[in-house]
Order: structure tokens, then C-alpha cells, then sequence
């Protein structure tokens, strides 16, 4: 490379006389108004100069060190002073950098307003007017619900909390509260446990709130009765995660959602299903237990070795057969032109004694059919009619 440009030089020798220096062009004027691309503040017309950014086009700017402070931005909604906290409408006050940036790529200052000037005394400080909920929520007062817009927004250590206006509380409705949880995970809009109007049911807690003697009351113990129920409103749910044991007792051990809904004692026709139910429950549990006295554990029937159905007709018990169950249920046959009636129990599963089986995988008692059996027998044809499903 010297060699070449020795010999460029030999070849075309520098002129004689002095060395002219080349120096970049003072830049150019402006010649209408615009914005500077430093400080996006306007520039008047022949104040900036122009210059080329990276991209190749010309762009206005301020002459070096000389863009002007910017004015302070006013605040765009309305919102508390960050030093005085007085209420400041919108572009009352003017932004300013309260806490700066945290270290990091994505650390962000805190922006809040303030006065203009200085903060006014306390006695000039204009108070936040009150906010308005912006959900239905329980009042924190009264216990009723609050319709969205309806209330006000309270502030309540680190939360907020809802409340009617001043005066305007309902009076206290007899309501008690019973509780629910559903293990589960975390869903954004959780499932309503009881919808209002829902008849149930359930033991709840009367220690400071007694509870009327409603259809189907009875008391468990000191502070604890079963009702009847009906489901008022639900407050709102919390989903609760499992740490160190910190859980309501419905989910004690477990994540999932935590219901706690308002209920009344409910009417005499709201509970007349479930009482009807309940009573059916217990006609057909008493039936089971004079059955099974009778029948099953009676000690006065015999297993013949040849076994005789021709004239003896199936009586329905309401025998429950398990979803994991694959063996047929128990039957009872009854002879009444003979007076005998016979027991049919299931003896073909694994490690059953199957040479005790009279009557293919089943053990047939025949035994007398007495007065009382007879007696059960008949109350078990009126409880278990045709097309009635076994409870």
C-alpha cells in the first residue's frame, strides 16, 4: 500500500502554493416554522436550522444547547394532590416525577399531580368528592346489597369497601349466613354455589342470631340447628389458597373458591318437597330395617336343594345397585297361595362359597310367610309401586 501511494504521488504531484482546508458547510436556516425533533417544542421561522438525521431526510432543531425547558404537563383527569392530597379537577395542577424509576429495563417513575405553586394550608384544601362503587357489592353497614353507582367507595386500610349514602341504609333484614367450599383452581368467573332462590337443606350457626322454629327446624346442638332453607343472595367469593393451614374450615388443607351466601328460614311451600322427601327417606329406611330383621337375618327359613318360583311373584324393595357394582341385587319372592316366601342373596363373587348356591349364583331361603312378614310384604308393594324409582 505505501508503494502504490508513493507512486499515485510521484504521478500526480501537489500543486505549488498553499493548502486550501475543506470544512463542513454551516448549516442551513430554516425558512418556516416547525417542531424540533429534540425537544418537540415549535420553532419559529429562520430560528432553527436544518439538519439530516440517519434516515436521509432533513429535520428542523433548536441551535445547539439552546431548546428551551419544557412548560409543565397539567394533569389529564382528576385526582389528589401527591403532596398536600387536596383534590386537584382535571388540569388543575401540574405532573411531576414522585418516585423515580426503579434500576431495570422495565422500571417506570411514578408520575402524580400537584399544585401549580405552593400547596394551599389545610383549611383551603379542597376534599375528594365521594366515589361511587362501581360493582354491586355488600354494604359494609347494613349487610344489604348495593346496586352499581348506588354507593359510596370507602377506603378501608389497604382496601375499599362499600357503603350506602348517609341515611339511606334499609333496615336489617333477618338473614343468616351459611358457608361453602369447592375445592378447585382458580377460575377468572367462578360458578354461583346456590343461586338465589335456591331451597336447601342445611346446619347453620345461631349463637348471637337465633333461629325461628321454620319447617323442618330441629337442633343439633348448643348453637348449631338444621332448617330448611332459602337462598337469598351470595356475597362475593374468594378463592382461597391452601397456605400453612390458614384456610376457612370448609377448605381446610385445599385451594378453591369460598362461598358464603344469605339465607332465610324458608315457607311452608317451599319446604313441603324436601319434607316430602325427607319423610319418604325414612318410611323407606324403616321398611329396610324391618326387611332385613325379617328376611335376611331370619332364623326360622331353610335352604331347600331344588328351589320353586313357578307360583311366587317379585317384590320390589328398592335394592341400590353401586356404580362399581357387576352383580345382580338381591331379590324377594313371595308365594302367597303357599305361604312361603323365599330370600334370593348374591353368593357368586370372588371369594364367595359357591357350592352353597341353590339357585344359580344365588342362595334361596325359603322360610313361612307369617303375619308379619305378610304385614311388610304389603307395605312394601304400597311404598314401592310400579314406575316408582327406588330411592
Amino acid at each position: 500500500m505505501r508503494r502504490t501511494m508513493r507512486r499515485l504521488v510521484d504521478k500526480h504531484p501537489p500543486p505549488p502554493g498553499s493548502v486550501r482546508q475543506l470544512t463542513a458547510a454551516p448549516p442551513r436556516v430554516n425558512e418556516r416554522a416547525d417542531t424540533c425533533a429534540l425537544c418537540r417544542q415549535p420553532v419559529a421561522a429562520r430560528e432553527g436550522i436544518l439538519l439530516r438525521n440517519a434516515r436521509g431526510s432533513t429535520e428542523a432543531r433548536h441551535p445547539v444547547g439552546q431548546c428551551p425547558p419544557r412548560p409543565p404537563r397539567t394533569n389529564d383527569f382528576a385526582q389528589a394532590c401527591g403532596r398536600c392530597g387536596g383534590w386537584l379537577e382535571e388540569s388543575e395542577g401540574i405532573l411531576y416525577q414522585a418516585v423515580p424509576a426503579s434500576p431495570g429495563p422495565y422500571g417506570k417513575a411514578l408520575i402524580k399531580a400537584r399544585h401549580p405553586q405552593e400547596c394551599p394550608p389545610p383549611e383551603e384544601r379542597v376534599a375528594p368528592p365521594p366515589r361511587a362503587n362501581g360493582r354491586e357489592q355488600d354494604c359494609m353497614l347494613c349487610g344489604h346489597l348495593v346496586a352499581a353507582g348506588a354507593g359510596l367507595l370507602v377506603r378501608q386500610d389497604a382496601g375499599w369497601e362499600v357503603r350506602h349514602h348517609d341515611g339511606k341504609c334499609p333496615p336489617p333484614e333477618e338473614l343468616w349466613e351459611i358457608q361453602r367450599g369447592v375445592p378447585g383452581r382458580y377460575r377468572t368467573r367462578p360458578e354461583r354455589w346456590a343461586p338465589a332462590g335456591t331451597v336447601l337443606r342445611s346446619t347453620l350457626y345461631d349463637y348471637r342470631h337465633p333461629f325461628p322454629d321454620a319447617p323442618g327446624f330441629h337442633r343439633v346442638r348448643e348453637g348449631e340447628v338444621s332448617a330448611i332453607i332459602t337462598t337469598v343472595r351470595e356475597r362475593r367469593p374468594e378463592y382461597c389458597r391452601d397456605e400453612d393451614g390458614n384456610q376457612p374450615p370448609e377448605l381446610l388443607g385445599m385451594d378453591g373458591w369460598y362461598f358464603r351466601i344469605l339465607v332465610r328460614p324458608a315457607t311452608a311451600e317451599e319446604a313441603a318437597d324436601i319434607l316430602a322427601e325427607e319423610d319418604k327417606q325414612q318410611r323407606r329406611a324403616a321398611l329396610a330395617t324391618r326387611r332385613r330383621r325379617l328376611f335376611e337375618w331370619g332364623d326360622d327359613g331353610e335352604v331347600p336343594e331344588t328351589v320353586d318360583l313357578s307360583g311366587a311373584v317379585q317384590v320390589d324393595f328398592g335394592a341400590l345397585r353401586s356404580l362399581h357394582q357387576h352383580w345382580p341385587d338381591d331379590g324377594l319372592h313371595v308365594d302367597q297361595q303357599a305361604g312361603v316366601a323365599w330370600f334370593m342373596r348374591y353368593n357368586g363373587a370372588d371369594g364367595d362359597d359357591w357350592s352353597l348356591n341353590n339357585h344359580g349364583s344365588f342362595i334361596a331361603r325359603r322360610m313361612p310367610l307369617t303375619e308379619e312378614r305378610t304385614q311388610l310384604v304389603a307395605d312394601l308393594r304400597a311404598e314401592y309401586t310400579p314406575g316408582d324409582a327406588p330411592a
